[in-house]
């Protein structure tokens, strides 16, 4: 499912595989991050701004890993996805 990233209660209730996601000019979408959440999680909102911080606009929840384990699998299998955060160089 895709969420608006103002979902603060998306992992309230149910475990799940959180993306952040932001859009370039095109529309192309861009992995900014990836969570591994149990229900209730307590670092989920500090993620999220991190997150919004880092210019993401949407959230896809998956839910169909079973296990913690399979929730972090799949979070260290999507990572190598992630947009990196760029530092200008100075100028």
């Amino acid at each position: 499912m895709v969420y608006e990233l103002d979902q603060p209660d998306l992992v309230a209730d149910h475990s799940a595989v959180v993306l952040a996601v932001r859009r370039d000019a095109e529309g192309q979408s861009n992995l900014v991050a990836t969570r591994a959440c149990e229900a209730g999680d307590p670092g989920y909102l500090g993620w999220l701004a991190a997150c919004a911080q880092r210019g993401a606009v949407e959230l896809h929840a998956y839910r169909l890993a079973e296990t913690a384990a399979d929730r972090a699998a799949v979070t260290a299998d999507l990572a190598v996805l992630t947009v990196k955060p760029t530092t200008e160089a100075p100028q």
